[in-house]
């Protein structure tokens, strides 16, 4: 019969005595499937539920450099900032300089692109695909920003900044700084 305070109990060994950052497909499919077994199963695990989703996913760190912690669809302006330390209005100014030139708007890919190509990035594509967290688990050293579909997120040393978690999107190309 299946135990799930047995389950729970395993898991939380396992969290405490393994690797803060499982990075291993199989491995962390088998804890992914099994945090959703004991999610069906166990009232308990509700309450316990951020211990466990913080181990297999501890790559995001909430970040939002927005002078009034305002979340606008301003990711293109949050990973710049991110990406060349600098704050958001003097990231948001280059960036309206840069898309006035372009006359487009300063979330364009081509803007904020000339914009990292400007402080020392140079733009590639994934040798195959991957989401946030793979590319996380894959480039455990750097700072890279990455565009995804409609969205844009800095990772440093195999963490993403970003106002919400966005590990599970697909990366369609990154930008690594030189």
């Amino acid at each position: 019969m299946f135990d799930t305070l047995k389950s729970i109990e395993i898991i939380e060994n396992f969290m405490q005595t393994a690797s803060r950052r499982v990075c291993d497909d199989k491995l962390y499919s088998a804890l992914k499937k099994a945090v959703e077994i004991m999610e069906e199963h166990s009232a308990d695990y509700a309450t316990k539920r951020g211990r466990y989703t913080d181990s297999l996913n501890n790559f995001w760190i909430k970040y939002n450099p927005n002078p009034r912690s305002r979340r606008v669809g301003d990711c293109a302006i949050r990973a710049c900032c991110k990406a060349t330390g600098r704050t958001w209005n003097e990231v948001f100014d280059d960036l309206v300089q840069i898309a006035y030139r372009q006359k487009d708007v300063l979330s364009a890919n081509k803007v904020w692109g000339e914009y990292l190509a400007d402080n020392g990035y140079v733009r590639y594509e994934p040798d195959y695909p991957m989401d946030v967290y793979k590319f996380c688990c894959n480039f455990p050293h750097g700072t890279y920003v990455l565009g995804l579909d409609g969205h844009v997120v800095t990772v440093v040393d195999g963490r993403y900044w970003d106002t919400w978690d966005s590990g599970g999107k697909n990366v369609i190309y990154f930008w690594e700084r030189k």
